[in-house]
């Protein structure tokens, strides 16, 4: 996403100016008065806009902003394991996984999907760590899951789940 920063100087004719500029975390970053652009790094952040009249005063303003991290998504403990076999395709199967996200007040989504060569059973958003399917899915299959997180300032989690279980054969 894009920030724009606009700086309105007032009353423009008494102070006549020699430099202006935007800093952002101390690193000059715009000579106009307003300039966009995209912070990417989560974390907290000063922007700062400094003018510098004709006489060497210096005038600034100061906005401190706070840029969310992306969720991270437990790629290592989630059910079922990856590969998992026998799993009946006629009983409710219950997948959880979790993430976590640094902001404890951001709700984290889901990009959910149960999918295997031929059919997509599930392509869903959800809004807790588990998914529950009662369907019933086709014998002997290999079947695919996935999943992706991302917290509501749609900041997505670097890592993502891909996994796969086999279902039972003859019933």
């Amino acid at each position: 996403d894009s920030v724009i920063f606009i700086a309105v100087v007032e009353p423009t004719k008494s102070i006549r100016m020699r430099d202006y500029y935007w800093e952002l975390d101390s690193t000059r970053m715009g000579s106009e008065f307003s300039f966009k652009t995209a912070i990417k790094e989560p974390g907290h952040h000063i922007i700062q806009f400094v003018l510098l009249d004709r006489f060497g005063d210096t005038l600034s303003d100061t906005l401190h902003l706070w840029i969310s991290s992306p969720p991270i998504l437990d790629n290592v403990h989630f059910i079922p394991i990856n590969k998992a076999q026998g799993v009946d395709p006629g009983c409710r199967r219950t997948i959880k996984r979790n993430a976590i996200d640094s902001d404890p007040n951001s709700q984290i989504s889901y990009h959910f999907s149960i999918y295997d060569n031929e059919s997509l059973y599930v392509d869903t958003i959800l809004h807790q760590p588990y998914f529950e399917y009662f369907k019933t899915l086709p014998l002997s299959r290999k079947i695919y899951w996935d999943v992706k997180a991302y917290d509501e300032f749609s900041m997505v989690a670097k890592n993502a789940i891909h996994s796969t279980f086999y279902t039972q054969g003859i019933q």
